[in-house]
């Protein structure tokens, strides 16, 4: 368990390269500047910016159907199976569950990770974890860049939005089935 600890090597070096990276920085502050945080509970109105559009369902890891949705043109959006209160889940540690696929392809822990974010969705948190069943609100990020790593099959880089919403972790939680239930109806 110790080395699961540890901070991976890889991912803190792609973090520093963010960082370091002005121009990719540049994009980071924007995305992060433009962060949106609904509360659970709040009604989302919903003004479409397209009269049409298309849904592709592909057999891609989320990075790369990233990849393939700006291959397909227009505005590609993914949702990130959050963990509840650590930005990027175990992405330092390198861990390779979904959250942190969408880290290592992306400077999305660069943007998780800032103050504002942390302010709005994860410090919230902390205190009002409802019994690992957390609550359904949402970041929506725009424009997060992502990064090739197959420069192969994908020669360039590109941008997404993403959603940001934790699961329930029913495998940790002490609540009745009863209330889960509940909930789940809700």
């Amino acid at each position: 368990t110790k080395d699961i600890l540890m901070v991976s090597t890889k991912d803190k070096e792609q973090v520093e390269r963010v960082k370091n990276n002005k121009k990719v920085m540049e994009y980071v502050d924007k995305s992060i500047e433009s962060a949106i945080f609904y509360p659970a509970g709040e009604t989302i109105g919903f003004n479409p910016v397209f009269k049409s559009g298309k849904i592709s369902v592909v057999d891609a890891t989320s990075v790369e159907g990233v990849f393939i949705g700006h291959e397909l043109g227009g505005k590609t959006c993914v949702l990130n199976f959050a963990n509840y209160v650590t930005p990027g889940g175990c992405f330092l540690a390198g861990s390779k569950a979904q959250e942190e696929f969408l880290c290592h392809g992306s400077a999305m822990y660069n943007i998780l990770s800032s103050k504002r974010c942390l302010d709005l969705f994860y410090k919230p948190h902390i205190k009002h974890e409802n019994e690992k069943l957390f609550f359904d609100d949402i970041l929506y990020l725009k424009d997060v860049p992502f990064f090739s790593e197959n420069t192969e099959k994908y020669p360039y880089n590109c941008f997404a939005d993403i959603i940001v919403c934790a699961a329930p972790n029913l495998r940790h939680s002490n609540a009745s089935p009863e209330y889960v239930s509940t909930l789940l109806v809700s």
